[in-house]
């Protein structure tokens, strides 16, 4: 697995120091016990972090690295050319001491990696899998599945003891023999690692799976070898490690951690409720122990709430019942490395616990977006649909911090802390709603009132917190786009987009119809919260089938000489009135440009033409359509076709000159189109200007009266319709 690198820890050589309380066990006679070589052993630093020695297999020389627990950022420190176990770190001379497997000598490793052996008399040659020191100075060694234990002094200060074996039991006095090393009583342990809390003088693990203490917490008293288990851990996901706990560690505050070997995760455990939370994932190790230095503290826990406020801070308090909305996490960016140190799911009931690196400054973001540890991305806040951020508060008490954005800034940790607390809110729902009603007549009503479930019922929507939503309630009409000519009324009034209805009563909204189109209008609306939250708009549709006065077969749009000419087939009419063409330039707005009179009432197929001589004063596509209306003034539209005229259909064959022109211009037709001709003089919006006859091939027009502006000129006879376009001068 890749190794992580990190600033928390650069490898570099610590200078020696000597603790305030530790100042009278250095001697100079002392501390030249600790050369190596010509070298002095280079203290490891006591910070809030960790080691670990792991190695491959038992057997397998080891590699000792540095781990952020809070981050499962690692530092490879040095390959230590040995294999080492049962560490424990002192914090009399800020060594590592462990127990070299196969050559079965005590070592003590110094910050650089280098590894001093010693040879402790009386202590048997065995594969000492646990340990830990006690009080700084004494390092306890055991097996797994032994049940006898033994202590080595590791203090220098104590002539005629240093680095021989000791009795607990009897205020650490020299173990006399004749048989060496203490039994243990409720023993063997079944932990592969325990670690000392310095807090209570008592050694604590997590039982190994497949043992009689599987995931139970062992506790074990050094000073009279009593045994004993505290119940099971089985929360955090700690209960799916399968291989066992190898490294444990207490810190200055008398908190139990645990390394999952397998998984590779590190744990918080309280010792109270026996619950784990964990704190961060990093490379697995089989063959591992641990060893940290208990003058420190580790870690310390952000934990908070997200709150659904359904009253959005009108009582001034980040306040309600907690909740995930659905899936939601709070990700810890540390401001002092300048990247996401901690990610967790926040928990149905609304609780989150992150953990903190002490004397580290953090930020902690709400989202339901995708983050990773170590990313240097400011986290975006994003909450899952129709939910909104509502305000933030650090700390007990009302108030929050004036900007309801999903961030809270919590400074630098120096101490547990809580209170990290947001509150969102999801906004209300209004309600779609569809109905089918009988053909409307033109200038009838209907009011948006019903009763009954089938017919046009009340504007309406719900709410998490409010609930329902109707009478009384507030609504916005957003959209009457769909409306199609017809007009939503509140009191008799017009509804105009964007529109506020207060205190809404359902016996005033109406539709007037003003206009029987097609089968179906529709206008959007959105409700309001107590805490002025808007919902996403709801669509309101009312349906019916129209009473087509026709069956059209099919409808076709053609060029000809003339100019755009439709074509449209009936298969049957009944009651038929008149088709009203109607034509436009960008097939959205029509105008009337024409009427043909239907056959009224009919079985058979009938076929009609309009040819739209005003066309030709165009250029490119024009839509047309046929608003199909009976005799009682219902009426409907047909489909849209498009028709679309080139240059080479609308040049004629003439010419004009000049052009531009001021007073007149000279008209010239070719004799090969005939003769007899009739002209019109048409705007570039389509009206006619002016019109007459053209008494030869070649006429003087006077168009002095003529506004200054682009025309089109039509010469039409029997065989076609020419244009051309000029532009008249002041």
């Amino acid at each position: 697995m890749k190794i992580f690198t990190s600033s928390f820890f650069s490898g570099k050589i610590f200078s020696g120091r000597i603790r305030a309380g530790y100042k009278q066990a250095y001697t100079l006679i002392a501390a030249f016990v600790f050369m190596h070589g010509t070298s002095f052993a280079q203290e490891f630093q006591c910070a809030p972090y960790v080691y670990q020695v792991t190695a491959p297999s038992g057997g397998q020389l080891s590699t000792l690295y540095s781990y952020n627990i809070n981050t499962g950022t690692a530092t490879k420190v040095a390959a230590l050319g040995v294999p080492v176990n049962a560490a424990g770190y002192s914090t009399i001379d800020s060594l590592i001491w462990g127990w070299d497997q196969v050559h079965n000598k005590l070592v003590s490793i110094d910050a650089t990696g280098t590894v001093t052996s010693h040879t402790i008399p009386n202590l048997p040659g065995d594969s000492y899998n646990v340990g830990d020191i006690i009080n700084g100075s004494y390092l306890l060694l055991t097996q797994t599945g032994f049940t006898n234990y033994y202590v080595v002094d590791i203090n220098p200060a104590h002539t005629g003891r240093y680095l021989k074996l000791v009795n607990p039991a009897n205020n650490f006095a020299l173990d006399g023999g004749p048989t060496y090393g203490t039994n243990m009583h409720g023993g063997p342990l079944n932990a592969n690692d325990m670690a000392y809390n310095p807090i209570d003088g008592v050694f604590y693990g997590l039982g190994t799976p497949g043992t009689a203490n599987a995931d139970k917490i062992v506790r074990f008293n050094p000073l009279n070898g009593n045994v004993s288990t505290l119940g099971k851990v089985t929360t955090g996901g700690i209960g799916g490690e399968t291989d066992g706990f190898g490294s444990t560690f207490f810190d200055a505050a008398g908190t139990f951690y645990v390394f999952a070997n397998n998984q590779g995760t590190f744990y918080r455990i309280d010792m109270s409720t026996l619950n784990a939370v964990p704190l961060s994932t990093t490379m697995s190790a089989n063959n591992n122990d641990g060893a940290g230095c208990t003058l420190e503290v580790l870690s310390y826990e952000i934990t908070g709430n997200v709150f659904d406020d359904g009253n959005g801070l009108n009582d001034n308090t980040v306040n309600g019942i907690g909740t995930n909305a659905g899936g939601i996490n709070a990700v810890l960016f540390d401001n002092t490395t300048g990247m996401v140190s901690a990610i967790t799911a926040v928990n149905s009931d609304g609780t989150f616990g992150l953990a903190a690196t002490p004397g580290h400054s953090y930020t902690v973001y709400i989202t339901s977006g995708s983050d990773s540890i170590g990313q240097t991305n400011i986290p975006g806040v994003t909450l899952p649909a129709s939910w909104v951020i509502t305000g933030e508060k650090f700390g007990a008490g009302v108030g929050s911090d004036g900007t309801p954005d999903g961030i809270l800034t919590i400074g630098t940790v120096n101490s547990d802390t809580s209170f990290v607390d947001f509150g969102i809110e999801q906004i209300p729902q209004a309600t779609t709603q569809a109905y089918i009603i009988p053909v409307p007549l033109v200038g009838s009503s209907i009011t948006l009132n019903s009763p009954d479930t089938s017919a046009p019922r009340p504007l309406s929507g719900t709410d998490l917190e409010d609930g329902n939503y109707g009478s009384g309630s507030t609504f916005i009409i957003n959209s009457l786009d769909s409306m199609k000519g017809n007009i939503l009324l509140y009191n008799g009034t017009p509804v105009t987009a964007v529109d506020t209805i207060r205190n809404f009563d359902s016996s005033l909204l109406q539709i007037q119809f003003t206009e029987n189109l097609s089968g179906n209008i529709s206008f959007t609306y959105s409700t309001i919260d107590s805490v002025s939250q808007v919902s996403l708009p709801a669509t309101y549709t009312i349906n019916w089938t129209p009473l087509l006065p026709v069956i059209l077969a099919n409808i076709n749009g053609v060029v000809t000489n003339n100019g755009a000419t439709i074509i449209w087939t009936t298969a049957e009419e009944t009651n038929t009135s008149q088709f009203i063409i109607q034509s436009s330039t960008d097939g959205r707005n029509f105008s009337n440009e024409g009427l043909v009179s239907a056959k009224g009432n009919s079985n058979s197929q009938q076929t009609y033409s309009y040819t739209d001589n005003n066309s030709l004063v165009n250029t490119g596509t024009i839509y047309y359509r046929l608003k199909v209306v009976d005799i009682d003034g219902q009426f409907t539209y047909s489909n849209v076709v498009a028709v679309t005229l080139s240059d080479k259909q609308t040049k004629a064959a003439i010419s004009l000159y000049p052009n531009p022109a001021n007073n007149q211009i000279l008209v010239s037709v070719p004799v090969s189109i005939g003769k007899y001709f009739q002209y019109k003089i048409y705007s570039s919006n389509g009206s006619l200007i002016k019109s007459g006859n053209m008494n030869s091939q070649t006429e003087l027009l006077d168009i002095k009266d003529i506004p200054a502006g682009t025309y089109m000129i039509k010469v039409a006879n029997e065989n076609g319709n020419f244009v051309k376009r000029f532009i008249k001068m002041n």
